[in-house]
């Protein structure tokens, strides 16, 4: 009897060991396999603490590349004064008398030099035409077939041109009715007779020499089919008041801007008649940038060249703000062919490469600082 519950003691006594050695199994192997999930934990934690930074990094980085890409309008402008650009601002300081480049023409290929045909459309301009036609009858050095459009003024105009034609035959005019400046430009343009061609505004004024060195560079380039240059600004008794220089010429950039010097602008006569040989009369303020347009679809070859060649003139009879506001800004929306000017990728777009061309025409005046004139620079 004894024996029994020895037996029976000692398998209740190694049973109760074996299902311990089973816990205390299961309970390791619990153990394990939680410790392999903390750490895959601890790993996952780690990774995602790595991600955030790393993500919120570069997120404070891309915010700061777009707000730099795409400053505001003020603050552009206010970094393009800080540099000495300013495109577009028409009163940059006190007058002064103006300072023009010095244009001397070395000779080549001889002393030929192409002619020019030039018109002038003119409408109650009396105080200024004087100055505009002695700056173009008074060029040295070249033939100039010149015209003068008057849109039947009445302030003296008629009078002044009568008087002065006769005293200089090479002023040719007439005043008569027209439908506007861009019919005014096409009459004017129709009656002259020359390898270069142009058109200046009543009120401007070409540079001392401006029409040699023009004439010259086109002699002396050939693949070139329009040339123009940076812009003096000047007020109504003819004293400097800004400049503005102008970046390299950027035919993708002149699908955005219409600020190429019109004053400035010449132009092969082939090129004219291969472009329609016509302003578009539809247009009242962006008709030169409307053809300048066209010359570039026709495989017109531009350059600008780093030299003043003529002066606009600041003056209250101009266009006013809201005629440009009600008028002008329509047909640049009309010529880039933009429906929605406030579309984000079209504001975008505009934004970079407005900047872009800044940033290039403060190279150029950096670079005239220091005495270098390249059309590249």
């Amino acid at each position: 009897m004894s024996e029994e519950i020895s037996e029976t003691a000692s398998d209740a006594t190694s049973s109760s060991s074996s299902r311990e050695d089973q816990l205390r199994a299961e309970f390791a192997a619990e153990r394990e396999k939680l410790g392999a999930q903390i750490a895959k934990m601890e790993r996952q934690i780690a990774w995602l603490k790595r991600t955030c930074v790393e993500y919120w990094v570069h997120a404070i980085y891309r915010w700061f590349r777009w707000r730099i890409l795409n400053l505001p309008d003020l603050v552009q402008m206010k970094f393009i004064k800080w540099n000495k650009v300013q495109i577009g601002e028409l009163r940059q300081y006190d007058p002064r008398p103006v300072v023009y480049d010095s244009l001397a023409v070395t000779p080549a290929n001889g002393n030929w030099l192409p002619t020019f045909a030039i018109a002038t459309p003119s409408f109650n301009q009396a105080n200024y035409l004087p100055a505009t036609v002695a700056s173009v009858l008074g060029q040295p050095g070249v033939e100039v077939d010149y015209f003068v459009q008057d849109g039947g003024s009445k302030d003296g105009s008629a009078d002044w041109l009568q008087t002065e034609s006769v005293r200089n035959p090479r002023l040719r005019w007439i005043s008569e009715r027209d439908s506007g400046q861009a019919d005014a430009i096409n009459r004017g343009l129709s009656k002259v007779n020359g390898e270069i061609m142009a058109w200046l505004n009543s009120d401007d004024v070409y540079a001392p020499g401006a029409l040699q060195f023009v004439a010259a560079y086109f002699r002396d380039h050939p693949e070139i089919d329009v040339v123009y240059g940076h812009r003096l600004l000047i007020d109504a008794a003819g004293d400097e008041i800004g400049r503005w220089i102008m970046p390299p010429h950027n035919d993708e950039a002149l699908t955005y801007f219409d600020y190429i010097p019109q004053e400035t602008v010449f132009w092969r006569r082939s090129l004219w008649e291969k472009s329609g040989a016509k302003l578009d009369a539809t247009f009242q303020f962006a008709l030169d940038w409307e053809l300048l347009l066209r010359f570039r679809n026709s495989g017109a070859r531009m350059v600008r060249v780093p030299y003043f060649l003529a002066c606009f003139r600041v003056h209250e009879e101009q266009k006013t703000s809201s005629q440009i506001r009600e008028v002008g800004k329509p047909e640049m929306l009309k010529i880039r062919g933009v429906a929605d000017p406030n579309d984000k990728a079209y504001k975008k777009l505009f934004r970079k490469m407005w900047f872009r061309e800044m940033r290039a025409a403060r190279m150029t005046w950096l670079r005239l600082q220091f005495g270098q004139r390249c059309e590249t620079l």
